[in-house]
Protein backbone atom coordinates (compact mmCIF):
# COMPACT_ATOMS: atom_id res chain seq x y z
CA UNK A 1 0.00 0.00 0.00
CA UNK A 2 1.06 3.60 -0.21
CA UNK A 3 0.74 6.92 1.50
CA UNK A 4 1.58 10.44 0.39
CA UNK A 5 0.52 14.10 0.62
CA UNK A 6 -0.96 16.04 -2.29
CA UNK A 7 -0.74 19.83 -2.60
CA UNK A 8 -2.24 21.80 -5.46
CA UNK A 9 -0.11 24.94 -5.51
CA UNK A 10 -2.68 26.80 -7.60
CA UNK A 11 -5.82 26.16 -5.52
CA UNK A 12 -4.10 25.52 -2.20
CA UNK A 13 -5.99 22.23 -1.80
CA UNK A 14 -4.11 19.77 0.42
CA UNK A 15 -4.77 16.14 1.27
CA UNK A 16 -3.14 13.12 2.81
CA UNK A 17 -3.80 10.01 0.74
CA UNK A 18 -3.48 6.37 1.63
CA UNK A 19 -4.46 3.50 -0.62
CA UNK A 20 -4.84 -0.25 -0.10
CA UNK A 21 -4.20 0.56 3.54
CA UNK A 22 -4.69 -2.31 6.02
CA UNK A 23 -4.03 0.01 8.99
CA UNK A 24 -6.91 2.48 8.93
CA UNK A 25 -6.74 3.69 12.56
CA UNK A 26 -2.95 3.93 12.76
CA UNK A 27 -2.79 5.76 9.42
CA UNK A 28 -5.26 8.42 10.61
CA UNK A 29 -3.33 8.66 13.88
CA UNK A 30 -0.11 9.19 11.92
CA UNK A 31 -1.74 11.87 9.75
CA UNK A 32 -2.81 13.68 12.94
CA UNK A 33 0.76 13.58 14.29
CA UNK A 34 2.40 15.15 11.23
CA UNK A 35 2.34 18.63 12.81
CA UNK A 36 4.43 17.36 15.75
CA UNK A 37 6.92 15.76 13.37
CA UNK A 38 7.22 19.03 11.47
CA UNK A 39 7.61 21.08 14.65
CA UNK A 40 10.39 18.77 15.88
CA UNK A 41 12.13 18.13 12.58
CA UNK A 42 15.90 18.07 12.87
CA UNK A 43 17.93 17.72 9.69
CA UNK A 44 21.64 17.80 9.12
CA UNK A 45 22.87 20.19 6.46
CA UNK A 46 23.40 17.21 4.15
CA UNK A 47 19.87 15.86 4.75
CA UNK A 48 18.36 19.28 4.09
CA UNK A 49 20.40 19.55 0.89
CA UNK A 50 19.12 16.14 -0.26
CA UNK A 51 15.54 17.17 0.53
CA UNK A 52 15.96 20.35 -1.48
CA UNK A 53 17.42 18.43 -4.43
CA UNK A 54 14.53 15.91 -4.39
CA UNK A 55 11.97 18.71 -4.14
CA UNK A 56 13.62 20.59 -7.00
CA UNK A 57 13.62 17.39 -9.06
CA UNK A 58 9.92 16.83 -8.40
CA UNK A 59 9.16 20.43 -9.35
CA UNK A 60 11.12 20.30 -12.59
CA UNK A 61 11.33 16.65 -13.73
CA UNK A 62 12.60 15.36 -17.05
CA UNK A 63 9.51 15.19 -19.29
CA UNK A 64 8.66 13.66 -22.62
CA UNK A 65 7.57 16.08 -25.36
CA UNK A 66 3.95 15.04 -24.73
CA UNK A 67 4.20 15.80 -21.00
CA UNK A 68 5.97 19.09 -21.76
CA UNK A 69 2.93 20.03 -23.84
CA UNK A 70 0.55 19.06 -21.01
CA UNK A 71 2.58 21.10 -18.53
CA UNK A 72 2.69 24.11 -20.88
CA UNK A 73 -1.08 23.88 -21.38
CA UNK A 74 -1.69 23.68 -17.61
CA UNK A 75 0.58 26.64 -16.93
CA UNK A 76 -1.21 28.64 -19.61
CA UNK A 77 -4.65 27.77 -18.23
CA UNK A 78 -3.63 28.64 -14.64
CA UNK A 79 -1.78 31.82 -15.66
CA UNK A 80 1.46 30.58 -14.04
CA UNK A 81 3.94 33.25 -15.05
CA UNK A 82 7.64 32.64 -15.41
CA UNK A 83 8.23 34.93 -12.42
CA UNK A 84 5.84 32.81 -10.32
CA UNK A 85 7.75 29.64 -11.24
CA UNK A 86 11.14 31.24 -10.57
CA UNK A 87 9.91 32.43 -7.18
CA UNK A 88 8.91 28.89 -6.26
CA UNK A 89 12.29 27.55 -7.37
CA UNK A 90 14.04 30.27 -5.38
CA UNK A 91 12.03 29.35 -2.28
CA UNK A 92 12.86 25.67 -2.73
CA UNK A 93 16.59 26.37 -3.05
CA UNK A 94 16.71 28.66 -0.01
CA UNK A 95 14.62 26.54 2.38
CA UNK A 96 15.85 26.26 5.98
CA UNK A 97 14.93 23.83 8.75
CA UNK A 98 13.39 26.73 10.68
CA UNK A 99 11.11 27.53 7.73
CA UNK A 100 9.98 23.90 7.62
CA UNK A 101 9.25 23.95 11.36
CA UNK A 102 7.16 27.10 10.93
CA UNK A 103 4.61 25.06 8.97
CA UNK A 104 3.69 22.96 12.03
CA UNK A 105 0.86 25.26 13.16
CA UNK A 106 -0.76 25.32 9.71
CA UNK A 107 -0.55 21.53 9.55
CA UNK A 108 -2.12 21.26 13.00
CA UNK A 109 -5.02 23.46 11.87
CA UNK A 110 -5.40 21.34 8.74
CA UNK A 111 -5.66 18.06 10.64
CA UNK A 112 -8.07 19.56 13.19
CA UNK A 113 -10.39 20.81 10.44
CA UNK A 114 -10.00 17.96 7.98
CA UNK A 115 -12.61 15.72 6.44
CA UNK A 116 -11.97 11.99 6.40
CA UNK A 117 -12.95 9.73 3.57
CA UNK A 118 -12.13 6.14 2.84
CA UNK A 119 -12.79 3.61 0.13
CA UNK A 120 -11.60 0.12 0.93
CA UNK A 121 -12.10 -3.19 2.59
CA UNK A 122 -15.54 -3.29 4.24
CA UNK A 123 -14.34 -5.28 7.25
CA UNK A 124 -11.43 -2.90 7.94
CA UNK A 125 -13.75 0.09 7.66
CA UNK A 126 -16.44 -1.48 9.90
CA UNK A 127 -13.79 -2.31 12.50
CA UNK A 128 -12.87 1.41 12.59
CA UNK A 129 -16.30 2.99 12.06
CA UNK A 130 -15.84 5.24 15.11
CA UNK A 131 -13.38 7.25 12.99
CA UNK A 132 -16.15 8.37 10.63
CA UNK A 133 -19.39 10.33 10.92
CA UNK A 134 -21.09 8.32 8.17
CA UNK A 135 -20.52 5.06 6.33
CA UNK A 136 -21.89 4.84 2.83
CA UNK A 137 -21.68 1.67 0.80
CA UNK A 138 -20.86 2.32 -2.86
Amino acid sequence: YGCFPILDSISGAFAFVSYRDPNVASTFKTFNEVSNAIKNIALTDRSLEQLIIRTYGNFDPLLSPYMQGIRARNRFLTHSSTDFLYNILSEIKSTTVNQLQNHARAMQKFTQNSVRGIIGNREKIQNNKELFDNLIQL
